[in-house]
């Protein structure tokens, strides 16, 4: 393989023993061994600008350097202009970026979920060419895949997956549109993780 993306940040991510050392800054090679997330989350960005945030648990393979394959786990992929044609692949099947930000979710019961938030994908369910399906599947849609390469609408995630995260703060953004004051008083973030009860003694 060759070095097609770079470990960007994380946060709290422990890493499985088999997947090596694993810091900030790590090039990272297409057609190497899977890469195992215990806990945390995870920031790839690939060298044509593609960003992908992981969370844990998860397990990962770099294919290429426009490819990324999710073996279980959740994923969030931002895609710029330029690369299109960005693939996530899962254990059943193909989400083609046509310039968007999609959610997917690789389940160990065998389904997948596509949550599009930005633009459009092109979504190939089954394996084998007998079996193979594709949907055009574009932004507020959403669409889940079971091992029998059943395709079904399901209602769209917004604030499911981890878009960014910041580990000089220690934060995690989901797409939350509002913040609550009262949280950050507790000693959150703003998103539900402060004190209850707690107050500012001025």
């Amino acid at each position: 393989g060759v070095e097609v993306a770079t470990l960007t940040d994380t946060v709290n991510a422990k890493w499985e023993e088999l997947s090596g050392e694993i810091k900030i800054g790590k090039r990272l090679l297409s057609k190497s061994n899977p890469l195992w997330l215990k806990e945390g989350f995870a920031e790839l960005t690939f060298d044509n600008d593609s960003r992908v945030t992981i969370e844990a648990p998860a397990e990962f393979e770099i294919v290429a350097d426009d490819q990324i394959k999710l073996n279980f786990g959740r994923l969030y992929a931002t895609v710029p202009t330029q690369a299109l044609g960005f693939t996530v692949a899962t254990p059943h099947s193909k989400i083609i970026d046509l310039g968007t930000e999609f959610g997917v979710r690789a389940g160990l019961d065998n389904q997948t979920q596509l949550h599009v938030i930005k633009g459009k994908t092109m979504l190939i369910s089954g394996q084998n060419n007998d079996m193979r399906q594709t949907f055009n599947v574009s932004q507020g849609h959403a669409k889940s895949i079971d091992s029998n390469n059943g395709v079904h609408d399901i209602p769209l995630q917004t604030d499911t997956f981890a878009r960014r995260i910041y580990s000089e703060s220690n934060f995690v953004w989901k797409g939350q549109e509002s913040v609550s004051l009262a949280d950050i008083v507790g000693g959150g973030n703003g998103f539900g993780t402060g004190r209850l009860n707690a107050g500012i003694d001025y």
